[in-house]
């Protein structure tokens, strides 16, 4: 225990005080999606005619979106539309946009909004070890990248469900687990900020929320302790928030 303390505050420290210059990161929501540094939205696609509908749309040849994709359309799943050049004016000229906020290259981001409470802490829970925390929302709340990274693994795993497993920088990895639809694959290259799956309850869960892990190597860490603080964060009737 006393070398997984020292992991934990030797890391915090590295994490901390590394890459101190600040950064513009927008925060994807349902208006404006980002996809291998494309922007554009995620649609559910049922059809070719569904597909050539949101092509005109948003004024973009199916080349494009075929090129982005990868594969062939299947019977229905979620595919990233790109935005024209001409549609993001549209949009620029109707006031919509994204939200964004400064973050140095090694500080995370909440990898949901609006969380005020935690249902599962990370530590010793039900006679085993809980490698993360699980943060509530309803199913098909957006998942966002809370780091930079590289998709490892994009796939069902046993009871972490649907798990995006993501490769950071300085050997630091992150996890996203239960979700309902994941967006992103293997291979794919994301932004913090970038919405990468919807929020579900797959594989071994009780209810809808994301189990969200941060790792050293092989070594977890407790994300509370790299995740924006909160004044008001509650795990049961406890207020464990911080200035």
């Amino acid at each position: 225990m006393l070398k997984r303390a020292f992991f934990v505050i030797f890391f915090i420290v590295i994490s901390l005080n590394s890459g101190y210059a600040k950064e513009k990161v927008f925060i994807d929501n349902w208006d404006i999606q980002q996809y291998r540094g494309q922007l554009g939205q995620w649609k559910l696609i049922g059809s070719k005619k569904i597909l050539r509908y949101y092509a005109k749309k948003y004024k973009v040849t199916l080349s494009r979106i075929s090129k982005l994709k990868g594969g062939r359309l299947l019977n229905e799943e979620y595919v990233f539309i790109p935005f024209s050049k001409e549609y993001l004016k549209e949009l620029a000229a109707k006031g919509i946009k994204r939200n964004f906020v400064y973050k140095s290259k090694s500080e995370y981001i909440w990898p949901v909004e609006g969380i005020d409470r935690i249902t599962s802490a990370f530590g010793m829970r039900w006679g085993t070890f809980h490698n993360g925390v699980d943060l509530p929302k309803r199913k098909g709340t957006p998942v966002i990248a809370a780091m930079d990274g590289k998709v490892i693994s994009a796939s069902y795993s046993g009871g972490y469900g649907n798990s995006i497993y993501v490769e950071c920088r300085n050997n630091f990895y992150t996890r996203y687990s239960h979700n309902s639809v994941m967006l992103v694959k293997k291979g794919d290259y994301i932004r913090k900020g970038q919405i990468i799956a919807f929020l579900g309850s797959t594989g071994n869960s009780t209810g809808n929320h994301l189990h969200f892990e941060i790792r050293y190597k092989n070594i977890p860490l407790n994300p509370l302790d790299f995740l924006p603080p909160k004044k008001e964060l509650y795990y049961g009737n406890k207020n464990i928030g911080k200035k």
